[in-house]
């Protein structure tokens, strides 16, 4: 009770002192690829919230910014229940099952706003997809995103990385015949 507490009033507390921003990005599934059968997604680790650089809701960013980006929910939590609406929306049933798990690391989830004139997002990500405890198939995605400083909203940038990753994730997946 005290964590869920304590991880909703310290990134609120900051963004009502002015040192910190909440985003929370709207995920919604569009990509074009269809398919069926069952798949298991366990939760994906966000590497900078485990060694203790940020929090688990907090975006990494450049040190020379001014103050801390944090989302609505976590970090490992926002991206792995993106990728469970992503999976649904091409047709997949999300459900427990040792046939297809899908798994993976947050490398970086990362937002440097420091530039002269924009503002760039990058995601980094390594999916994994176990079937009976043997890992069948792998994926690297790194996805960078820019808009303009005069988009005073961070969360259009969060949401095209999301995709670009997922769907490529997905593509590779039925490609290699493991979807």
């Amino acid at each position: 009770m005290w964590k869920l507490f304590l991880g909703t009033a310290i990134p609120l507390v900051l963004l009502l002192s002015g040192c910190a921003r909440l985003i929370t990005p709207n995920y919604v599934p569009s990509n074009p690829y269809r398919g069926e059968g069952a798949i298991q997604v366990d939760p994906f680790e966000y590497t900078a919230a485990k060694a203790e650089r940020v929090s688990a809701h907090e975006v990494e960013t450049n040190p020379e910014g001014v103050g801390s980006i944090y989302t609505s929910s976590r970090i490992d939590v926002l991206f792995t229940d993106a990728l469970k609406s992503e999976l649904v929306h091409s047709g997949y049933e999300v459900v427990p099952t040792d046939e297809t798990v899908v798994s993976g690391v947050i490398e970086r989830f990362y937002l440097d706003w420091v530039g002269p004139k924009d503002k760039t997002f990058e995601l980094i990500v390594d999916f994994a997809v176990r079937s009976q405890d043997a890992k069948v198939y792998s994926y690297h995605c790194k996805s960078m995103q820019k808009k303009p400083k005069s988009v005073v909203i961070t969360s259009p940038l969060v949401a095209p990385a999301l995709r670009e990753c997922f769907q490529q994730f997905i593509k590779g997946a039925q490609d290699a015949k493991v979807f």
